[in-house]
């Protein structure tokens, strides 16, 4: 998954200077867990953040991706909606809702939050989308939709392993292994990536 405008340059700057282990604040530290991919120290960082500061609203939303992550829908959910109680633009988590309601096996939910994420999100958006769609049965959907995720945001490694698993499960493998090698190249650490690579 991507980080959102918000979480990007902190992130970044978290990873310039190497601020792993004991370093920064919770908060820091769960960004920089959440960078590398290691959610489940990423959630035990922001448990103590948002424990230190309830009403953080970056560690709410952060802990919502985190959570999203390790495929726990209702935990999400509940960040989300602790976050709009707390200011949060209920629009700008509307991508968020919608990958929580889809883990709750809500697809149909899913589609409806999805269709109300503002456009900076829409390519979080389409993804989710188009896996709403595949668990429908609407093959043709999702699979503009996972093309509109990867044109939307070329680079962004999670669109292009979902647009490889749904041409994998449709029986192409080779769109399947070039979309793999894109997912890898956005993010290196991608493990579903890379075992649709079967690396």
């Amino acid at each position: 998954m991507t980080l959102s405008r918000a979480l990007l340059p902190l992130a970044l700057a978290l990873v310039a200077v190497g601020c792993a282990g004991d370093s920064g604040s919770a908060y820091e530290r769960g960004v920089a867990a959440f960078t590398a991919g290691d959610m489940r120290t990423a959630r035990v960082e922001l448990l103590n953040a948002i424990q230190a500061n309830p009403s953080d609203r970056r560690a709410r939303l952060l802990q919502a991706r985190i959570q999203l992550a390790l495929g726990d829908g209702v935990a999400a959910e509940a960040e989300i909606m602790r976050a709009r109680e707390q200011g949060v633009d209920a629009a700008q988590t509307r991508h968020l809702l919608a990958h929580a309601k889809l883990l709750q096996r809500d697809p149909r939910g899913a589609l409806d939050e999805a269709a109300q994420a503002p456009e900076e999100h829409e390519a979080y958006a389409a993804r989710i989308r188009g896996r709403a769609f595949t668990a429908i049965g609407e093959r043709a959907q999702a699979g503009a939709e996972f093309e509109r995720a990867v044109a939307l945001a070329p680079d962004d490694s999670d669109s292009w392993g979902d647009l490889g698993r749904f041409r994998r499960d449709g029986g192409d493998v080779a769109g399947a292994l070039a979309a793999a090698d894109r997912a890898v190249a956005g993010r290196p650490n991608n493990v579903e990536a890379l075992v649709l690579r079967g690396a």
